[in-house]
């Protein structure tokens, strides 16, 4: 397996991800028009993209984006960074775990100096994996564009 940097011809491969896990097309919108932002704007776009790749296919994909103001309230540190999406083709195959570990890492090279995870409670079923790697639950949101959800945190 093999994580590395999204490109744009990944794009069906990680909607058809996505998809898996969400079935609000406002959402996929969300995050297609943010991996264009990326393909075009590079790590100046404040975001970061990431694939992992099994003899060529895309079997997952895992982001972190500047952290949104919502949970702002959450952090501790000076430079917070949001992990924002990882959706994996098989779970339990080790893949998300090393997705997390990678941004983790670039995180930590990208200079920031926290990490935050929202997970609405439509999403519960992922919840005992954000407590892994040394993510604690912090407390509950309810975000501007989303339900009830839970907040885990990590110093970096």
């Amino acid at each position: 397996m093999k994580i590395r940097e999204y490109k744009k011809e990944d794009l069906d491969s990680v909607v058809d991800i996505l998809k898996l896990y969400w079935n609000d097309p406002d959402f996929i919108q969300e995050v297609k028009d943010l991996l264009e932002d990326f393909v075009s704007n590079g790590l100046s776009s404040k975001k970061l993209f990431l694939v992992s790749e099994n003899e060529g296919r895309v079997v997952g994909f895992a982001s972190l984006r500047d952290l949104p103001d919502y949970l702002k309230a959450f952090s501790k540190r000076n430079k917070p960074v949001e992990f924002y999406v990882i959706a994996v083709k098989e779970k339990r195959a080790g893949i998300g775990l090393e997705l997390k570990s990678k941004l983790i890492e670039e995180a930590i090279n990208l200079g920031y100096d926290e990490m935050l995870i929202f997970s609405p409670t439509t999403h519960d079923g992922s919840w005992k994996f954000h407590d892994t790697l040394s993510f604690e639950q912090v407390g509950k949101i309810t975000p501007p564009e989303d339900g009830e959800g839970l907040v885990w945190r990590r110093d970096i």
